[in-house]
C-alpha cells in the first residue's frame, strides 16, 4: 500500500513560470488545500501553529494562510511563496504570520526577499508531485529510458553546484516529476547530508 501526499507550486517569472512540487508526508485530508508557501531550507528549529498544536517544521513543509511560525535563536528559514516565486529568508529569533501574498513579521528582523531562479530554460516547466511511498517497493527496472529532449531540458535547468539549497531542492523536485528519480536521489542525498536533522530530506534520500 502506498501513502502519498503532494502539492503543486507555480513560480511565475515573466514568460517562464515554473511548476514545482514537494511531498510533506502524511497530513490529514484537506490539510494542504490552502497552502500558499513552503519551506525550502531550514537550519535550526522552527515551529508552525496552524489550527492545532504547534509542530516542528521540515524542508518541504506547507504553510497555510494564517499559520504562525516561530524561529529559535540562530535559526535560518527560507520560505517560498508558491504563486510568485518569491523567497523570504528569515533569521531567528523571529515570529511571523503567513499572509496570502507575503509573510507578516510579528517579532524580530524583517526577512530578505529574493527571487528563485532555476536554470537557463525559457520554456514553461511543469512537474508532477513528489511523493514518498511508505512500505512499497520501487521497481526502477520498469522505468522507460528518458528521451534526449528530456535530458537536454534537465541539463538546462540544472542549478550550479554552489546554488542555495532552496534552488537545489526545487530542481530535485522537478527531476522527480520528470521520472529522473535516480538523478533526483543524488540531490536529495546531498541535501540530506547538508541538513542531517531534516527527516523529510532523509526520507526522500532513502527512496
Amino acid at each position: 500500500m502506498k501513502a502519498t501526499t503532494g502539492f503543486a507550486i507555480i513560480l511565475r517569472r515573466g514568460a517562464a513560470p515554473l511548476l514545482l512540487s514537494c511531498a510533506i508526508g502524511a497530513l490529514a485530508p484537506g490539510a494542504h488545500a490552502a497552502a500558499v508557501a513552503m519551506v525550502t531550507d531550514l537550519q535550526g528549529k522552527a515551529t508552525l501553529a496552524s489550527g492545532g498544536m504547534p509542530r516542528g517544521l521540515t524542508i518541504c513543509a506547507e504553510l497555510d494562510t494564517g499559520g504562525r511560525v516561530q524561529l529559535g535563536a540562530g535559526a535560518t528559514l527560507v520560505v517560498l511563496y508558491l504563486d510568485t516565486g518569491d523567497e523570504y529568508v528569515f533569521k531567528g529569533p523571529a515570529r511571523f504570520e503567513v499572509g496570502p501574498a507575503a509573510p507578516a513579521v510579528r517579532d524580530g528582523p524583517s526577512p530578505v526577499r529574493r527571487s528563485l531562479s532555476l536554470g537557463r530554460s525559457g520554456k514553461d516547466v511543469r512537474i508532477r508531485p513528489v511523493a514518498i511511498a511508505q512500505g512499497a517497493l520501487v521497481m526502477r527496472s520498469m522505468r522507460s529510458a528518458p528521451t534526449a529532449e528530456l535530458l537536454a531540458q534537465a541539463e538546462s535547468l540544472r542549478p550550479p553546484a554552489d546554488a542555495p539549497l532552496s534552488a537545489r531542492v526545487a530542481y530535485a523536485a522537478w527531476l522527480e516529476g520528470a521520472e529522473l528519480k535516480d538523478e533526483a536521489r543524488k540531490y536529495w542525498k546531498v541535501a540530506a547530508a547538508e541538513r542531517p536533522d531534516d527527516t523529510r530530506l532523509k526520507a526522500l534520500a532513502a527512496q
